[in-house]
């Protein structure tokens, strides 16, 4: 099995907006118009966030989004995973696992000093997946205030 980071096009807005669809709609909160337009513009290239189609044996199989911002606490440039979504006919084969060490390897080829993320709490297969690769929990919680 072969899982590679293709770094998204705007040919790839459908199958994206596809993606993203089910994936909001698998946790509960439905992709909204501000979503999509949020997409639009990481397919048309933005500075504040990288996306990647995920692909394996040459098929796109999921998305990835990471946005990018800077942490005195972490010494500098850092990065927050926003979404990950591999299809579940996709899931449970270690593309996960593969997704998030190539990711790990591009952020510090980036000069990223910390990596972040939020997983639902009724997602305990997601919480084991990241927990595996090094991710913890803080006494903090993220606050968060709709503009």
């Amino acid at each position: 099995m072969t899982v590679a980071l293709r770094p998204l096009a705007r040919a790839d807005h459908d199958r994206l907006l596809a993606m993203a669809t089910a994936f909001n709609d698998e946790d509960n909160h439905p992709l909204t118009p501000g979503g999509r337009r949020a997409l639009a513009e990481i397919v048309a290239g933005t500075r504040f966030a990288s996306g990647w189609m995920i692909e394996a044996d040459g098929a796109a199989v999921g998305y990835l989004v990471v946005t990018w911002s800077w942490s005195i606490e972490f010494g500098g440039r850092d990065a927050f995973i926003d979404e990950f979504y591999i299809e579940p006919a996709h899931r449970g084969r270690g593309r996960g696992s593969a997704v998030l060490e190539a990711l790990m390897r591009l952020l510090v080829a980036e000069g990223v000093h910390a990596v972040h993320l939020e997983v639902e709490a009724g997602n305990p297969d997601a919480a084991r997946l990241y927990r595996r690769h090094g991710f913890a929990g803080t006494d903090r919680a993220i606050l968060s205030r709709r503009l």
